[in-house]
């Protein structure tokens, strides 16, 4: 009797028994897989109806699977949830079947372009291949992602250029393997385009001098600082209003004002406008990781005193990003969290977590809501 069923009647069916409707536990998954392959094995319209389902949560890592994938989607419509794609090996050259790097690239962009309306969660990483990374993890950055809410991406990832329509519920965002992102936060990348953040994490640092430097400056808002007004009393009438020094003075006591969060009375800071700047961090972002890259990724002094500015810079990087922790850890004192107030985390650069075993945890707690 079943057989007759309409195929949309078939395929809301198998929707449920797929549990796509909602998150659930890890066992509940598994048993919704192989339902829905059990589905399959019925007969060959059962198979047609229920045969995307299985793509639900989908981790690819080899090179020749990627490229598997890539043709099961063009030929099935399906739903896919969850991927995580890390091609661990690269295509052989010659013949054989073997493909190029650049198929590889384009299946890539392809998947991610196929799978963008549906997915919860994506992990591409693209630190084993990394000539195919700047094309493909820009392409993320012009994709409309509307469900997406975690994503994570490796290799030498550019700035982040898209909209904050692009990227509506992102939540949890990890940028990996750029040693040196100078201008992901000065130029509001990060802040324009996934306007919901609320954890970020960056890791594969080193030598970044610049980029600690920008750090530094964007999180100097979330630290506290005691009032500095008393240094510097409001601009004295004598100073004539047309003059350079009445401008500078001005807009420095303006800065410490707005700092020090005043309240009503006193001076005007709304007509200034030349102070507002760039956003460099999302204002719903509470947590903020940062990990460098493990010292072995820095080139040792050598007998003739080569590598010594590549050593030199890593060390003022590590010095300048202590002091931010330090910061951060001095005005908590006492341990305890204000709700709204940014955490950050200097993480040891030798105990690095790899992005596949972040998107497992994370997929695995159904779905961390911030």
């Amino acid at each position: 009797m079943i057989a007759h069923f309409p195929p949309e009647l078939l395929s809301h069916i198998a929707w449920h028994v797929s549990g796509l409707s909602s998150y659930d536990s890890e066992e509940d998954r598994n048993q919704n897989v192989n339902a829905i392959f059990a589905f399959c094995q019925v007969n060959k319209y059962f198979y047609e109806v229920a045969f995307p389902y299985l793509f639900r949560r989908v981790r690819v890592c080899d090179a020749r699977k990627v490229l598997a994938l890539d043709g099961a989607l063009r030929r099935h419509r399906v739903v896919v949830r969850h991927l995580c794609l890390v091609p661990t090996a690269q295509p052989q050259q010659g013949g054989g079947g073997a493909t190029s790097n650049q198929e590889l690239g384009k299946a890539l962009v392809r998947i991610v372009s196929y799978t963008a309306p549906t997915l919860y969660s994506l992990s591409l990483d693209l630190s084993n291949c990394l000539q195919e990374s700047p094309v493909v993890l820009s392409r993320v950055f012009r994709t409309g992602f509307p469900e997406l809410e975690y994503l994570s991406l490796g290799g030498f990832y550019p700035n982040p250029t898209g909209t904050a329509d692009r990227f509506p519920k992102v939540r949890t965002l990890h940028l990996a393997g750029n040693r040196n992102p100078h201008g992901l936060l000065q130029l509001g990348c990060v802040a324009n385009t996934f306007p919901r953040l609320g954890r970020l994490k960056i890791s594969g640092l080193s030598m970044a001098v610049s980029f600690a430097l920008e750090l530094e400056e964007a999180v100097g808002d979330a630290v506290p600082r005691p009032s500095a007004l008393s240094l510097l009393p409001p601009p004295p009438p004598t100073l004539l209003s047309n003059s350079t020094t009445f401008r500078y003075y001005t807009s420095i006591w303006r800065r410490m004002r707005r700092d020090d969060e005043l309240g009503e009375g006193g001076w005007n800071e709304e007509d200034d406008e030349d102070e507002e700047g760039v956003r460099m961090l999302p204002h719903t972002l509470t947590h903020l990781d940062i990990q460098p890259a493990p010292s072995t990724s820095v080139p040792p002094i050598s007998a003739n005193n080569a590598n010594v500015t590549a050593s030199l810079k890593d060390a003022a990087m590590m010095d300048r990003l202590r002091s931010i922790a330090e910061s951060f850890s001095s005005v908590r004192g006492d341990g305890e969290e204000k709700e709204g107030r940014l955490r950050f985390r200097l993480l040891d650069r030798e105990g690095r977590q790899g992005l596949e075993e972040e998107w497992r945890e994370w997929v695995g707690r159904g779905g961390e809501r911030i």
